[in-house]
């Protein structure tokens, strides 16, 4: 028997397009996402963390194994990422707007994960800065991504990208907008 967890305005995190993040009332280890419009995004989510684990485990949060009850619908359990101090980890949209440049620890990090995901055959098309969480911690800036709802998704009407040609096509280009965007310019 699920108990049902209570979720609050005071517990909000952030705000994406479809899901909202919250600490976790009960687990300050956790937070909660709930989708805005009860989608299936957070099923696909915890498909695509079983599918992709264990070979982003040291690029992705932890996730649990079943999705929780709340009175604001369906929640994804996940591990709240936070900074040595102790508070919530940023996006890196944030990190963007108060760093002009990108320190090179961090630059290697989305370089070795946009290899592993290319090496992989790991299509995640929502390459957005605030799907990037920078954890600080005393040996450095630690990259983990957080949407992975968008494994092999597309919002094209021709699903070009379930022919692998294609796919990878698509992810290398969109790699390559990240990076020319976010990593090689200044703010």
């Amino acid at each position: 028997m699920n108990d049902v967890i209570i979720l609050n305005d005071n517990l909000l995190i952030n705000e994406g397009a479809t899901r909202k993040c919250y600490r976790h009332p009960l687990d300050s280890t956790k937070c909660l996402k709930v989708a805005k419009n009860n989608s299936a995004v957070n099923e696909q989510d915890l498909q695509a963390y079983q599918r992709v684990q264990p070979l982003l485990r040291n690029h992705i949060a932890g996730y649990e194994d079943r999705l929780a009850d709340t009175n604001l619908g369906k929640a994804l359990v996940c591990e709240l990422i936070r900074d040595d101090e102790g508070n919530p980890s940023a996006s890196f949209a944030e990190y963007r707007r108060s760093n002009d440049s990108v320190e090179e620890n961090l630059a290697s990090q989305f370089a070795h994960f946009f290899d592993k995901i290319s090496r992989e055959n790991l299509f995640f098309y929502d390459l957005n800065p605030k799907n990037f969480i920078i954890q600080r911690t005393s040996e450095g800036p630690r990259l983990i991504y957080t949407d992975l709802k968008s494994l092999g998704k597309t919002r094209t009407l021709v699903a070009l990208e379930k022919i692998p040609f294609f796919a990878k096509t698509k992810l290398r280009r969109r790699i390559s907008r990240f990076k020319r965007r976010f990593l090689h310019s200044a703010k």
